[in-house]
Protein backbone atom coordinates (compact mmCIF):
# COMPACT_ATOMS: atom_id res chain seq x y z
CA UNK A 1 0.00 0.00 0.00
CA UNK A 2 1.43 3.57 -0.91
CA UNK A 3 0.92 6.12 0.98
CA UNK A 4 -0.80 10.05 0.41
CA UNK A 5 1.87 12.39 -0.70
CA UNK A 6 3.42 14.97 2.17
CA UNK A 7 6.02 18.04 2.01
CA UNK A 8 8.72 18.54 3.54
CA UNK A 9 9.05 22.39 4.33
CA UNK A 10 12.27 24.28 5.21
CA UNK A 11 13.17 24.79 8.40
CA UNK A 12 14.21 27.33 11.16
CA UNK A 13 17.57 28.93 10.02
CA UNK A 14 19.85 26.76 12.36
CA UNK A 15 23.71 26.82 11.12
CA UNK A 16 26.18 28.63 8.93
CA UNK A 17 27.16 25.71 5.90
CA UNK A 18 29.74 26.06 3.08
CA UNK A 19 27.74 26.14 -0.63
CA UNK A 20 30.96 26.79 -3.04
CA UNK A 21 34.72 26.43 -0.89
CA UNK A 22 37.28 28.66 -2.36
CA UNK A 23 39.25 26.77 -4.81
CA UNK A 24 41.71 27.19 -8.48
CA UNK A 25 44.01 30.02 -6.79
CA UNK A 26 47.02 31.58 -8.49
CA UNK A 27 48.87 34.02 -6.94
CA UNK A 28 47.70 37.62 -7.81
CA UNK A 29 44.61 36.77 -9.35
CA UNK A 30 41.15 36.09 -8.13
CA UNK A 31 39.89 33.31 -6.84
CA UNK A 32 38.24 30.95 -9.73
CA UNK A 33 35.38 29.68 -7.17
CA UNK A 34 34.73 32.40 -5.57
CA UNK A 35 33.38 31.01 -1.82
CA UNK A 36 29.49 30.99 -1.50
CA UNK A 37 27.83 30.41 2.26
CA UNK A 38 24.38 29.84 3.50
CA UNK A 39 21.77 29.78 6.05
CA UNK A 40 20.72 26.54 6.49
CA UNK A 41 18.05 24.62 8.33
CA UNK A 42 18.98 21.38 10.55
CA UNK A 43 18.56 19.13 7.61
CA UNK A 44 21.10 21.20 5.46
CA UNK A 45 18.86 23.04 3.24
CA UNK A 46 18.96 26.98 2.50
CA UNK A 47 16.18 28.93 4.21
CA UNK A 48 15.58 31.61 1.85
CA UNK A 49 13.84 33.66 4.19
CA UNK A 50 16.56 35.41 5.51
CA UNK A 51 17.84 38.48 4.46
CA UNK A 52 19.96 40.19 7.71
CA UNK A 53 23.23 39.56 8.82
CA UNK A 54 26.10 39.28 7.31
CA UNK A 55 29.16 36.75 6.85
CA UNK A 56 32.63 37.86 7.47
CA UNK A 57 35.80 36.05 6.07
CA UNK A 58 39.39 35.49 7.44
CA UNK A 59 43.01 34.13 6.68
CA UNK A 60 42.95 30.64 8.65
CA UNK A 61 45.88 28.83 7.66
CA UNK A 62 48.79 29.73 5.04
CA UNK A 63 52.14 30.68 4.45
CA UNK A 64 54.19 32.75 6.73
CA UNK A 65 53.91 36.04 5.81
CA UNK A 66 50.22 35.12 3.54
CA UNK A 67 47.55 37.70 3.49
CA UNK A 68 44.42 37.38 2.22
CA UNK A 69 43.08 40.31 -0.06
CA UNK A 70 40.23 41.38 -1.86
CA UNK A 71 39.81 44.32 -4.78
CA UNK A 72 36.89 45.26 -2.93
CA UNK A 73 38.06 47.21 0.84
CA UNK A 74 34.46 46.33 1.66
CA UNK A 75 34.90 42.40 0.41
CA UNK A 76 35.66 40.67 3.43
CA UNK A 77 31.99 41.33 4.70
CA UNK A 78 29.29 40.81 2.72
CA UNK A 79 25.40 40.63 3.44
CA UNK A 80 23.00 37.75 3.43
CA UNK A 81 20.52 37.92 0.72
CA UNK A 82 18.14 35.09 0.27
CA UNK A 83 19.58 32.78 2.63
CA UNK A 84 23.36 33.06 0.79
CA UNK A 85 26.26 35.04 1.37
CA UNK A 86 28.16 35.28 -1.41
CA UNK A 87 32.07 36.29 -1.46
CA UNK A 88 33.62 37.98 -5.08
CA UNK A 89 37.40 39.26 -5.92
CA UNK A 90 38.82 36.95 -3.02
CA UNK A 91 42.54 36.72 -3.56
CA UNK A 92 46.17 35.64 -2.18
CA UNK A 93 49.27 36.56 -3.74
CA UNK A 94 51.79 34.37 -2.11
CA UNK A 95 51.77 30.78 -3.63
CA UNK A 96 51.77 28.06 -1.24
CA UNK A 97 49.80 24.90 0.25
CA UNK A 98 47.60 24.72 3.24
CA UNK A 99 45.60 27.49 3.25
CA UNK A 100 42.10 27.80 4.57
CA UNK A 101 39.31 30.30 5.20
CA UNK A 102 37.58 30.64 7.96
CA UNK A 103 33.84 32.39 7.92
CA UNK A 104 31.63 33.59 10.67
CA UNK A 105 28.39 35.07 10.59
CA UNK A 106 26.90 38.06 13.14
CA UNK A 107 23.33 36.11 12.97
CA UNK A 108 22.42 34.59 15.90
CA UNK A 109 21.92 31.18 15.02
CA UNK A 110 21.41 27.52 17.52
CA UNK A 111 24.37 25.52 15.74
CA UNK A 112 27.14 26.64 13.86
CA UNK A 113 28.41 30.12 12.98
CA UNK A 114 31.62 29.71 11.97
CA UNK A 115 33.14 27.31 9.23
CA UNK A 116 36.33 27.15 8.10
CA UNK A 117 36.98 25.87 4.74
CA UNK A 118 39.11 22.91 3.46
CA UNK A 119 42.87 23.23 2.69
CA UNK A 120 43.46 24.89 -0.77
CA UNK A 121 46.83 26.16 -2.88
CA UNK A 122 47.63 28.69 -4.58
CA UNK A 123 49.62 27.83 -7.17
CA UNK A 124 51.88 30.86 -9.67
CA UNK A 125 49.63 32.56 -12.13
CA UNK A 126 50.44 33.52 -15.82
CA UNK A 127 52.82 36.16 -16.65
CA UNK A 128 51.50 39.61 -15.13
CA UNK A 129 54.41 41.82 -14.70
CA UNK A 130 58.40 41.47 -15.11
CA UNK A 131 60.86 43.05 -12.48
CA UNK A 132 64.47 44.60 -12.55
CA UNK A 133 66.94 43.16 -10.54
CA UNK A 134 69.58 44.50 -12.24
CA UNK A 135 69.73 47.63 -14.67
CA UNK A 136 72.49 49.16 -16.87
CA UNK A 137 71.46 52.07 -14.59
CA UNK A 138 73.15 50.55 -11.76
CA UNK A 139 76.68 50.80 -13.02
CA UNK A 140 78.89 53.03 -15.05
CA UNK A 141 78.32 52.43 -18.66
CA UNK A 142 81.54 53.59 -20.51
CA UNK A 143 83.27 53.19 -23.76
CA UNK A 144 81.49 50.33 -25.60
CA UNK A 145 82.58 47.80 -22.83
CA UNK A 146 80.24 45.51 -21.29
CA UNK A 147 78.29 47.30 -19.39
CA UNK A 148 78.91 46.79 -15.62
CA UNK A 149 75.82 46.00 -14.60
CA UNK A 150 74.42 43.43 -16.90
CA UNK A 151 71.01 43.37 -17.12
CA UNK A 152 68.77 40.55 -15.11
CA UNK A 153 64.90 40.72 -15.38
CA UNK A 154 62.34 38.22 -13.28
CA UNK A 155 59.20 37.67 -14.78
CA UNK A 156 56.31 37.43 -11.93
CA UNK A 157 52.73 36.54 -11.84
CA UNK A 158 50.14 39.15 -10.51
CA UNK A 159 51.01 38.28 -7.26
CA UNK A 160 54.67 38.75 -7.65
CA UNK A 161 55.71 35.20 -7.66
CA UNK A 162 57.99 34.42 -10.25
CA UNK A 163 57.63 31.87 -12.98
CA UNK A 164 60.32 29.30 -12.01
CA UNK A 165 58.32 26.69 -14.17
CA UNK A 166 59.13 29.01 -17.28
CA UNK A 167 62.09 28.25 -18.97
CA UNK A 168 60.14 28.72 -22.93
CA UNK A 169 59.56 32.13 -22.83
CA UNK A 170 62.21 34.91 -23.40
CA UNK A 171 63.04 38.81 -22.23
CA UNK A 172 64.10 41.26 -25.21
CA UNK A 173 66.31 44.32 -24.38
CA UNK A 174 66.24 47.17 -26.60
CA UNK A 175 66.19 51.06 -26.48
CA UNK A 176 63.52 53.11 -25.35
CA UNK A 177 65.07 56.28 -25.13
CA UNK A 178 68.75 56.88 -27.78
CA UNK A 179 69.74 60.35 -27.68
CA UNK A 180 72.95 59.50 -29.40
CA UNK A 181 71.56 56.84 -31.58
CA UNK A 182 74.02 54.13 -29.93
CA UNK A 183 73.55 50.32 -31.15
CA UNK A 184 73.33 47.83 -28.63
CA UNK A 185 75.14 44.60 -28.83
CA UNK A 186 75.69 41.85 -29.51
CA UNK A 187 72.81 41.71 -31.35
CA UNK A 188 72.33 38.35 -30.75
CA UNK A 189 72.21 38.34 -27.35
CA UNK A 190 69.51 40.84 -26.70
CA UNK A 191 67.20 38.36 -26.41
CA UNK A 192 67.19 36.05 -23.56
CA UNK A 193 65.22 32.81 -22.91
CA UNK A 194 64.01 32.74 -19.34
CA UNK A 195 66.03 30.23 -17.01
CA UNK A 196 63.01 29.67 -14.25
CA UNK A 197 61.53 32.49 -14.77
CA UNK A 198 64.82 34.69 -14.97
CA UNK A 199 66.53 36.27 -17.76
CA UNK A 200 69.82 36.72 -17.31
CA UNK A 201 71.91 39.35 -19.89
CA UNK A 202 75.47 39.03 -20.74
CA UNK A 203 77.98 40.89 -22.19
CA UNK A 204 75.77 44.00 -23.70
CA UNK A 205 77.65 46.99 -24.26
CA UNK A 206 76.82 50.48 -26.54
CA UNK A 207 79.24 51.98 -28.82
CA UNK A 208 78.28 56.05 -28.48
CA UNK A 209 78.13 58.31 -25.83
CA UNK A 210 76.01 60.33 -24.64
CA UNK A 211 73.52 61.12 -21.47
CA UNK A 212 69.81 59.81 -21.52
CA UNK A 213 69.91 56.88 -22.06
CA UNK A 214 67.00 54.26 -20.92
CA UNK A 215 66.70 51.00 -21.77
CA UNK A 216 63.02 49.03 -22.15
CA UNK A 217 63.13 44.97 -21.54
CA UNK A 218 60.00 43.29 -23.17
CA UNK A 219 58.31 39.69 -22.56
CA UNK A 220 58.53 37.35 -25.43
CA UNK A 221 56.49 34.14 -26.13
CA UNK A 222 57.42 31.22 -27.64
CA UNK A 223 55.47 30.48 -30.96
CA UNK A 224 57.25 27.91 -33.09
CA UNK A 225 61.25 28.60 -32.97
CA UNK A 226 60.08 32.27 -32.86
CA UNK A 227 59.73 34.87 -29.85
CA UNK A 228 56.82 37.29 -30.35
CA UNK A 229 55.54 40.10 -28.05
CA UNK A 230 51.50 39.66 -27.85
CA UNK A 231 51.31 40.49 -23.94
CA UNK A 232 52.34 43.96 -24.15
CA UNK A 233 54.07 43.22 -21.05
CA UNK A 234 57.33 45.14 -20.88
CA UNK A 235 59.00 47.36 -18.12
CA UNK A 236 61.55 50.63 -18.44
CA UNK A 237 65.10 50.74 -17.05
CA UNK A 238 66.37 53.77 -15.61
CA UNK A 239 68.00 56.39 -17.41
CA UNK A 240 71.86 56.75 -17.88
CA UNK A 241 74.78 58.14 -19.06
CA UNK A 242 77.08 56.62 -21.27
CA UNK A 243 80.74 57.83 -21.29
CA UNK A 244 83.14 58.57 -23.80
CA UNK A 245 86.71 56.47 -23.29
CA UNK A 246 88.75 59.71 -22.88
CA UNK A 247 85.90 60.43 -20.28
CA UNK A 248 86.79 57.48 -18.46
CA UNK A 249 90.51 57.79 -19.04
CA UNK A 250 90.85 61.34 -17.83
CA UNK A 251 88.59 60.68 -15.21
CA UNK A 252 90.60 57.94 -13.88
CA UNK A 253 93.73 59.92 -14.26
CA UNK A 254 92.29 62.32 -11.71
CA UNK A 255 91.03 59.32 -9.49
CA UNK A 256 87.93 61.38 -10.10
CA UNK A 257 85.10 58.82 -10.10
CA UNK A 258 82.59 60.21 -7.60
CA UNK A 259 82.97 63.53 -9.69
CA UNK A 260 81.93 61.41 -12.87
CA UNK A 261 79.18 59.48 -11.02
CA UNK A 262 77.81 62.92 -9.42
CA UNK A 263 77.70 64.50 -13.10
CA UNK A 264 76.32 61.60 -14.51
CA UNK A 265 73.10 61.97 -11.66
CA UNK A 266 72.87 65.66 -11.79
CA UNK A 267 72.52 65.18 -15.72
CA UNK A 268 70.04 62.49 -15.15
CA UNK A 269 67.92 64.16 -12.58
CA UNK A 270 67.26 66.89 -15.07
CA UNK A 271 66.50 64.79 -17.53
CA UNK A 272 64.01 63.19 -15.34
CA UNK A 273 62.52 66.33 -14.73
CA UNK A 274 61.08 66.79 -18.27
CA UNK A 275 60.11 62.74 -19.39
CA UNK A 276 56.35 63.54 -18.38
CA UNK A 277 55.06 60.86 -20.69
CA UNK A 278 56.91 57.98 -18.92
Amino acid sequence: VIGEEFSVQVGQPYKLGMIVPPEMAYGGSPFGNQPVLAIQDRGGNVVATVNEGHVSVQLQSGPDGAMLRCKNDDGFTVPIKDGFAAFSDLFVNEKGSHYSLRFNTDLPLDAATEVISNDFSVGIGPPAQLAIIHDVSDGIVSGGKAFVSQPRVEVRDAGGNVLEMDSRSAVRISFHSNPSGGVLSPVERSTVILQKGVAQFRNLSIDKAGFGYRMKYSFLEREGTAFVEKSQLFVYGEFFMHFSVSEVFCSKARNNHVILLKLAQDRISALKLVDLKD
